[in-house]
């Protein structure tokens, strides 16, 4: 039996945002844009953007950073935001699927 979709919020600055809804789309995950809350806007980069994505599985979102790490590699930092949790990944060259997934499971995304 699959999963349950879930909604999550990506909060990153605009170019990796852009680049994640690209991927996202290539992979027929569903996003939606979404307005970042004056809380969310601490990334200290000129512009903070994010969007929705419908997934099914924490993996779904683990492949997904990592795919747009590997096309927009400015990206640094992406906070996922479900209605239980949220967690704040750094990337970089050294960050694998695992660790993503590890991290996302600490913070109660599966």
């Amino acid at each position: 039996m699959p999963n349950d979709p879930m909604r999550i919020q990506l909060i990153g600055d605009s170019t990796s945002v852009r680049g994640l809804s690209e991927v996202a789309v290539s992979q027929s995950i569903e996003v939606y844009p979404s307005e970042v809350p004056m809380t969310d806007q601490r990334f200290g980069l000129g512009e903070v953007a994010a969007l929705i994505a419908i997934v099914h599985t924490a993996a779904q979102i683990a492949d997904l950073l990592v795919k747009t790490y590997q096309t927009v590699r400015s990206m640094r930092k992406m906070t996922i935001k479900t209605p239980k949790a949220s967690v704040t990944i750094e990337i970089d060259d050294s960050t694998s699927r695992e660790s993503i997934l590890k991290q996302l499971d600490s913070a109660g995304v599966r």
